[in-house]
């Protein structure tokens, strides 16, 4: 009954790495980088031409543990609300000062450290422009990501439909 459970679990940190690698990619191709998974953080990474080691963790973004049960478990009954731009943006730096404070856990062989948010809310599908102007524009946000042990942030999401990555620099600059 035990191995059961341990092929049980195996097999679940395997989907969640795999998971995992999938969200890296959106960010990082295998050609330009080798990539090793590791833990603490979820992936070591060295530019193929030269470049010092550096890590990068995963994370996914809900604004709520019952819609984060609902979108793993396709669960949801039509439409989820679409959060408001302060809630959502709180919710941002919660997961950054959550992942912050575990940094100081990780690996210390690495240069620096980046953190890729999954935007599972996929809060710009549907939004304008002026959703992605106002969390560019967001002090507090910038003084956030200057502070923490992260060089760079990258949110992965959706505008309009398609996919979008939003790199959000500890020197002020966005990159859309």
């Amino acid at each position: 009954m035990r191995l059961c459970y341990n092929t049980h679990t195996m097999k679940l940190d395997e989907k969640k790495k795999a998971r995992e690698k999938m969200i890296l990619n959106h960010v990082y191709q295998d050609h330009d980088y080798t990539i090793v998974p590791s833990e603490r953080p979820d992936f070591i990474l060295q530019a193929k031409v030269g470049g010092e080691p550096f890590g990068v963790e995963i994370t996914e973004l809900y604004l709520s543990e019952a819609h984060a049960k609902a979108v793993n478990l396709q669960m949801t009954n039509g439409p989820i609300s679409v959060p408001r731009y302060e809630s959502y943006k709180a919710k941002i730096l919660e997961v950054i000062a959550d992942k912050n404070q575990k940094s100081m856990e990780y690996r210390k062989d690495v240069s620096y450290l980046e953190l890729i948010i999954d935007d599972r809310e996929k809060r710009f599908t549907n939004d304008s422009e002026d959703f992605l102007r106002l969390l560019q524009e967001s002090e507090h946000l910038q003084q956030v990501i200057k502070q923490s042990n992260f060089k760079r942030i990258y949110v992965l999401s959706k505008y309009q439909n398609a996919p979008i990555v939003l790199a959000l620099e500890a020197n002020n600059e966005v990159e859309v």
